[in-house]
C-alpha cells in the first residue's frame, strides 16, 4: 500500500512545527517525520520544523510504516468499510478483539494482520473502539498511529448529551449527504463521517 499521505493548507503565518502541533502530530513525531523526509511544503522537502508556512502553503506528510509483531490468523473478516485511513470490521459473537493467553491467533487483530499481510498494508493493529467477546458489532481499526490518535479529539460526550441511538444519528448523517446503502454501510459511513468532520 506505501505510506498514508495527509495534505494540509495553512491558514495562516506559522512555523511548520507549530503547525503540526495544531493538526495533533507530537514533537518526537514531527522530528521523526522530517528526519524521514516525509513532509513536503509546496512540493520541496521541508528541512526544518521552523521553517516557516504563510497562508495557503500545501503541506504534505507521508506518515512512516509500521511494524507487526502480532501472530496472523488467516480465518473470514467481514469488512465493511475500508479506505487509506481505516478498515471497519464486522466483529463476529464469541470472538476476541486482542491477544490474550487464551487466544493468542484466534482473535480479530489477528485476523486484519493477516489481510494487511496479503495486501501489503505495513501497519500495527490499532483497535480504536473496543468490544466484550460476546458482543458482536463494528469495530474500527486505523491503519496507523497517528490516525488512531485522532479519534481522541471527537467529541463523544457532546454527542451522548444528544440523546440520539446510533441508528438515529446514522439516518441524520445519510440524510444529510443522500446516501444509499444497507443498514451496515450506514453505520461504517456514520463512523467515517465523524472524523472527516473533525479532522480533514
Amino acid at each position: 500500500m506505501g505510506k498514508i499521505k495527509l495534505e494540509f493548507l495553512s491558514e495562516s503565518k506559522s512555523t511548520l512545527s507549530e503547525f503540526l502541533l495544531s493538526k495533533h502530530f507530537g514533537d518526537r513525531q514531527i522530528f521523526s517525520e522530517i528526519k524521514e523526509e516525509n513532509v513536503l511544503i509546496n512540493g520541496s522537502l521541508a528541512k526544518d520544523r521552523n521553517v516557516m508556512l504563510n497562508p495557503g502553503d500545501k503541506v504534505v506528510v507521508y506518515l512512516n510504516e509500521e511494524e507487526n509483531s502480532l501472530f496472523e490468523n488467516d480465518g473470514p473478516l467481514d469488512i465493511v468499510y475500508e479506505d487509506e485511513y481505516i478498515l471497519v470490521v464486522n466483529k463476529p459473537y464469541d470472538l476476541d478483539v486482542e491477544p490474550s493467553r487464551y487466544s493468542a491467533t484466534n482473535n480479530l487483530a489477528s485476523l486484519v494482520v493477516h489481510y494487511f499481510k496479503i495486501k501489503s498494508i505495513n501497519s500495527k493493529i490499532h483497535i480504536v473502539n473496543r468490544l466484550d467477546k460476546l458482543t458482536s458489532g463494528l469495530v474500527i481499526i486505523a491503519k496507523n498511529r497517528y490516525i488512531k490518535n485522532l479519534f481522541k479529539y471527537i467529541d463523544i460526550e457532546k454527542l451522548k448529551k444528544k440523546r440520539l441511538l446510533v441508528f438515529q444519528l446514522v439516518f441524520i448523517f445519510l440524510n444529510y449527504l443522500d446516501l444509499g446503502g444497507t443498514v451496515r454501510e450506514y453505520s461504517s459511513a456514520f463512523y467515517l463521517r465523524l472524523f472527516i468532520e473533525y479532522h480533514v
